[in-house]
């Protein structure tokens, strides 16, 4: 039974590594699938890792063992960010990430410090000097890493959970992509709540796992099967559903192609949109979608989603929130406007949460809302 069981995560680990390198390296690539490709590529490494000392593969030869205790094969840290990201990739097509999104990774060296210190072990060793033994090293690394799997699913159940809220508010806004949009938000439902689940069972096993009166009896009882037989399930559904719906969105990205329009209907279309926003002041309203937008201007969703899309090379939400962000700016640069909160001010100004005002208005501007305030400090005297 036990053979049986690595077998099952061993396959999982031989198609997350061939999934992983098809979407790397895909001819179409995008943000997301090289994200996608990542995010497998993490989880598919413990597999491999804990197969290997199963077999006892890692205990070859002293070569072997040097390179198993340098090498990161367990890296978690980076997987909550990742998939926060692989989302914003979906949710929003400007969305690139830079030198802030890069500060996400960095607790990644809780990932990488026993390999670290083992590097060090091995160079005082060759030095001459060491006042570890092997197995010495091997004890501490095993109890640090015991204990390393709780900020592991503390920083990634945070990702995931901030990850649902960003798929809540992208719903609210319904965002005016042509052709797929309800398809990606069923798909990033439920990748998300996947690994939410998994979450949760890894949870149930990390509790007894970090107090070490149950730690051995566990890990004797039933190994790491509660853990890694679920991993390799979602790894099979990633593999799977993962690269068709990345070639489903390929597909349906030329098949969105809509028919030429005169210029003069464009022109047109796209004065009445702006009618709507500058005279009727629609974006004002919080719950604006692309379906009330139809309605109050009678141009069909797909015709406004052709005129935003491939005539003004923007989106419903990008031109909706362009006018907010200006209307923010108009409001808070007025008399009298010093006394009520930022957050106060946006949803004057049709945002529907603060969170979703802030990383907007950075996009717009490079400047955060209080950033912005204060430049207009020296000019209202506040």
């Amino acid at each position: 039974m036990k053979n049986f069981l690595y077998t099952i995560i061993l396959l999982g680990a031989i198609q997350g590594i061939i999934t992983s390198c098809l979407l790397y390296w895909s001819r179409k690539h995008t943000l997301s699938t090289r994200l996608l490709a990542i995010i497998i590529a993490l989880i598919t490494l413990p597999g491999i890792h804990i197969y290997f000392h199963y077999k006892g593969w890692f205990d070859i030869n002293a070569f072997v063992l040097f390179i198993h205790d340098i090498l990161p094969l367990v890296v978690l840290m980076p997987l909550g960010p990742l998939i926060f990201f692989y989302i914003r990739s979906l949710l929003e097509p400007d969305f690139k990430p830079g030198r802030k999104e890069n500060l996400h990774f960095l607790p990644v060296i809780i990932d990488l410090l026993p390999k670290l210190v083992a590097l060090i072990f091995y160079i005082g060793k060759t030095a001459g000097w060491s006042p570890l033994s092997r197995d010495r090293l091997a004890v501490l690394i095993d109890t640090y890493s015991q204990y390393a799997d709780l900020p592991r699913w503390i920083s990634m159940t945070v990702y995931i959970l901030l990850s649902i809220r960003l798929l809540r508010e992208h719903r609210q806004n319904q965002q005016g992509l042509a052709g797929y949009n309800s398809h990606l938000m069923n798909w990033l439902q439920l990748f998300t709540y996947l690994f939410l689940a998994f979450q949760g069972v890894w949870l149930l096993y990390l509790i007894p796992y970090v107090i070490p009166v149950y730690s051995e009896w566990l890990l004797n009882t039933v190994d790491w099967f509660p853990v890694y037989i679920p991993l390799s399930v979602l790894i099979y559904w990633l593999g799977i559903k993962g690269w068709l719906m990345a070639q489903t969105m390929n597909y349906q990205g030329k098949k969105a192609k809509l028919p030429l329009w005169p210029k003069e209907s464009v022109s047109d279309a796209f004065a009445l949109l702006q009618q709507c926003m500058e005279r009727d002041l629609l974006y004002l309203n919080p719950e604006l979608n692309l379906d009330k937008l139809s309605q109050h201007s009678g141009l069909s969703p797909k015709n406004i989603s052709a005129v935003l899309n491939q005539y003004k090379d923007t989106n419903f939400n990008h031109f909706i929130n362009g006018y907010r962000v200006e209307a923010f700016k108009h409001r808070l640069s007025m008399p009298g406007m010093e006394h009520l909160t930022i957050a106060g001010i946006a949803m004057e100004c049709g945002f529907n949460s603060p969170a979703t005002f802030q990383r907007t208005f950075k996009q717009y501007t490079g400047l955060s809302p209080t950033a912005f305030r204060k430049t207009l400090l020296p000019a209202s005297k506040i």
